[in-house]
């Protein structure tokens, strides 16, 4: 088939016409400038898509996680991992099972 009838088949007699249907009513929140004046409009509410704060029953964890068990309302077990050094200074981790008692 010669390139120019397939051309000729992809041709539009014209630009396509405006449907009135598709057409968008433009709302005019702010009035006009006078003579050089420039006007900015925005929505009416500017906190619509901010963030709210956290609530107040909300507590940040300072730190990771303890492994604590709490055996009366005076007593607390719990068990934690720390670096200490022998008796050359070399590094040394180690669990400690603590026992807590309040007086």
């Amino acid at each position: 088939m010669p390139a120019w009838l397939i051309l000729s088949l992809q041709t539009v007699s014209g630009p396509a016409l405006p449907r009135d249907d598709l057409r968008v009513p433009v709302l005019k929140r702010c009035t006009p400038g006078v003579g050089d004046d420039i006007v900015v409009c925005g929505r009416t509410d500017p906190d619509a898509y901010r963030l709210k704060p956290l609530p107040e029953r909300y507590e940040a964890v300072k730190g990771p996680p303890r492994a604590e068990l709490g055996l009366s309302d005076r007593e607390k077990l719990g068990v934690e991992v720390e670096q200490g050094s022998d008796a050359q200074g070399g590094p040394i981790s180690r669990v400690m099972a603590r026992y807590k008692l309040r007086f």
